[in-house]
């Protein structure tokens, strides 16, 4: 399976003229993105947040494959959101439900009405065939665009692999750019690197990194535990089904027991997503991206091909403390250092795009010397 697309919803997240903040909950998480993920999408929705949000919207809507607008109950917000869309890309598929009045500036460019009272199979259906219509680049959904053009935008997002940038995004946070060059990190030189962990405690956020993988039995393969990063709190917590979004116990990615494996621990919860090892020795690049509606789900991307086994982590803890280790698990000790190289590796507050992931796996370094 390849990369995902990603499909961002703009629609009310409170309570509007005749729905409640139930109604548009369950709205989302049962009729639009069970559906819209059964077409390879990453589907996420606007949503509250504390601090101005308003370059992180325009952030979503100049990136996402497929935006849906939800127009029930004329939400301002929505159409705020529905005109930025218009004047970007085209991409974007316009739903209400029935008896509500259509906009008459948009009416000419389809909307598709649902009756959830009566089924969903219809509505479905044209979601479909709306969506298989996206690939025809003939007929732009976008009126802006239909009488202007494509727009070509000069403040395009950077591509890190490009340029070695991150995306610069209000309220987003990253860390700079580590191995820049291919590092080979040894217990013997101590040589791990350290980050502020506080990136875990987003509602969104992507880690990614080149690792090269050693031959079997040797380097990183060879047995044991091996943790490409990892954060520890060392608090010694247990699961507790007593406390909530507590501190998170553990967070590490790691090759681990023959299998590559992510792994999260807090109070409350311990899972892990496992991946059997059957790669080829050579350069395979890693990515771990959670995004946090109302359920939080991560992913591990190898060599930008998404695990089967995404697991959902709620509830996301909130309180840590400590560093997050990389090369090495946060004790130091020399039988959890990886024994290869490790380059580009980064951490940023928002998911990466599949522009960047295809544009990132296109520049594999070569193979390292010495």
């Amino acid at each position: 399976m390849g990369t995902k697309k990603k499909c961002f919803v703009i629609m009310p997240f409170s309570k509007t003229q005749n729905h409640d903040e139930d109604y548009w909950t369950k709205f989302f998480d049962k009729i639009i993105q069970p559906k819209v993920e059964t077409y390879g999408y990453f589907c996420e929705k606007s949503k509250a947040m504390p601090q101005d949000i308003t370059d992180n919207i325009i952030y979503q809507l100049k990136t996402a494959d497929l935006v849906i607008a939800v127009l029930t109950d004329n939400n301002p917000n929505v159409m705020y959101e529905l005109g930025i869309r218009h004047t970007l890309k085209r991409g974007t598929i316009l739903i209400i439900q029935k008896g509500y009045p259509i906009p008459s500036y948009i009416q000419q460019i389809g909307v598709i009405k649902y009756e959830l009272e009566l089924g969903a199979d219809e509505f479905y259906k044209e979601l479909s065939e709306y969506i298989n219509s996206l690939n025809d680049g003939d007929k732009p959904d976008s009126p802006v665009i239909r009488a202007l053009g494509t727009p070509n935008y000069n403040k395009d997002i950077p591509m890190i692999a490009v340029e070695d940038q991150l995306p610069n995004i209000k309220d987003t946070q990253y860390e700079p750019l580590l191995f820049k060059d291919p590092t080979f990190i040894t217990a013997e030189k101590n040589n791990y690197e350290e980050i502020d962990s506080n990136i875990i405690k987003s509602d969104r956020a992507t880690i990614a990194v080149w690792v090269y993988v050693n031959q079997p039995n040797s380097g990183i393969r060879r047995p044991g535990s091996h943790h490409i990063f990892g954060h520890d709190t060392n608090k010694g917590y247990t699961i507790s089904k007593e406390k909530y979004n507590g501190y998170i116990n553990m967070l590490f990615l790691g090759h681990i027991n023959a299998n590559w494996e992510f792994g999260m621990a807090s109070d409350v919860i311990d899972k892990r997503i496992d991946e059997s090892d059957s790669l080829k020795p050579g350069w395979h690049h890693f990515i771990i991206r959670w995004s946090l509606n109302e359920k939080t789900y991560v992913e591990i991307l190898i060599d930008g091909e998404i695990n089967q086994k995404t697991i959902d982590l709620s509830p996301w803890p909130k309180e840590l403390d400590g560093k997050i280790t990389i090369g090495t698990w946060t004790n130091k000790l020399p039988e959890y250092y990886i024994e290869t190289y490790l380059y580009r590796f980064f951490a940023i507050t928002d998911l990466v795009d599949n522009n960047w992931i295809t544009t990132e796996i296109n520049n594999k370094p070569d193979e390292p010397t010495g």
